[in-house]
């Protein structure tokens, strides 16, 4: 017969054994936070993932906030916030709309960004497309860089016609160099495709110019096959 302090003594050692994980799980992620509150953006990102997976939603968002102003030009980075956002809003676009509007308040570039998009959607806020490029307009002077294609994309999907997206579009062009000749490009590439705007090489042939004068490696390449074609 099993001795029945054998059996104590087992279920005494797992509660001792699961707390200690506990205990041990609660040091690593005070020690992560600390790390993210002093700046380091590997520590924001590990911990926005970690509140994103619970739900905890706003906690996720500051975090990711924080990330943005340490490595703003973090390609990766700015991708896998931007499937956060996106993802935000759609579970739950009344609580994705109260957080970015609090952290707005502060004229943080990302959360300016986010109210554009749940303006420019209706995402827990009457559609309005005035606000949505007001907001647009707040987040790049602000120093927060968009792509304009998937923007163009949803006016087109909701039927606004080619000519105020155009105008639209225009509207958000960010004032920094090296962000206005990615968007030009885009916007030359839109005018050449003439699916989502009114198809003209020759304002095509324009954007590719202003983009190219700007720096964009791209747009060089491009103006040298046309120019190349032309001559030979």
């Amino acid at each position: 017969m099993a001795n029945p302090e054998f059996f104590q003594n087992l279920q005494e050692n797992k509660q001792s054994s699961f707390q200690g994980n506990q205990d041990a799980e609660q040091e690593e992620f005070l020690a992560l936070e600390e790390k993210a509150d002093r700046g380091q953006t590997k520590a924001q990102i590990s911990l926005a993932r970690s509140y994103a997976k619970i739900s905890k939603n706003k906690q996720a968002f500051h975090y990711y906030c924080l990330a943005r102003h340490s490595r703003p030009d973090d390609i990766s980075a700015q991708v896998e916030i931007k499937k956060f956002v996106d993802r935000f809003i759609q579970t739950s676009p009344e609580e994705a709309f109260s957080c970015f509007q609090l952290t707005a308040n502060q004229n943080d570039p990302l959360a300016l960004y986010c109210l554009a998009e749940c303006f420019l959607k209706g995402a827990g806020i009457s559609q309005s497309l005035k606000k949505a490029f007001t907001y647009y307009r707040l987040a790049s002077h602000h120093g927060y860089f968009f792509s304009l294609t998937p923007i163009a994309q949803y006016l087109f999907d909701s039927g606004i016609k080619q000519k105020i997206i155009t105008r639209l579009l225009k509207s958000i062009i960010s004032d920094k160099p090296n962000r206005q000749a990615k968007q030009y490009y885009e916007l030359a590439k839109l005018f050449k495709e003439g699916k989502i705007l009114l198809h003209s090489p020759q304002t095509a042939l324009h954007f590719y110019t202003l983009s190219a004068e700007l720096g964009s490696t791209a747009a060089q390449k491009h103006l040298a096959d046309i120019y190349f074609k032309e001559n030979y």
